[in-house]
């Protein structure tokens, strides 16, 4: 009995350790930012009707080469990942140098198969990191199974009065 009541309380203090931890950074713009956004379908969206048959959207991304120069964005790159009860998307910006200001916006897009094209799903989660040289977040919704999503980012380093803006895309995920 001892060994169950040592047990629930350090489960329970490691649970307020963790929480606290949680809300300073997110107090402090840390790297930690956890927001579980329901996505009912908007007003803006057109109504998707569902899937009835395996229709792959085109990410494009291997008919497409960009090459571009940079002078502070090292590298950006988005993600999505299905964890069962939500969409999991994130992104990283990673600059030469120490910025002024480093930005990651993220777009969770839905494929409309009957235009044949990506939308926006959400309106954006914007993360913002100053001085420094790298910026990581992620952003979790609950959508509407069912349909192809993938991740868009736009990134940003600012130094002084010039800015750089690079965008990106992740491979696409069928959500069920």
């Amino acid at each position: 009995m001892k060994i169950w009541l040592y047990l629930l309380t350090f489960l329970f203090i490691f649970t307020i350790v963790f929480l606290l931890n949680v809300d300073r950074a997110r107090a402090e713009g840390g790297v930690i930012a956890f927001d579980k956004t329901n996505l009912q379908e908007p007003e803006h969206m057109p109504k998707l009707p569902p899937i009835s048959e395996p229709l792959v959207p085109n990410d494009g991304a291997a008919e497409e080469i960009i090459i571009q120069a940079t002078d502070y964005i090292k590298s950006a790159q988005v993600s999505i990942y299905n964890n069962g009860s939500s969409l999991k998307i994130s992104g990283h910006t990673d600059s030469y140098v120490n910025a002024d200001k480093i930005t990651t916006t993220l777009y969770l897009q839905v494929w409309d198969s009957s235009r044949s094209r990506w939308v926006d799903y959400s309106s954006g989660k914007e993360f913002v990191k100053y001085g420094t040289n790298y910026l990581y977040n992620f952003v979790e919704y609950i959508a509407p199974k069912g349909y192809y999503y993938r991740t868009r980012g736009v990134h940003k380093v600012t130094m002084g009065s010039k800015t750089e803006t690079f965008s990106s895309v992740s491979s696409s995920i069928y959500y069920f």
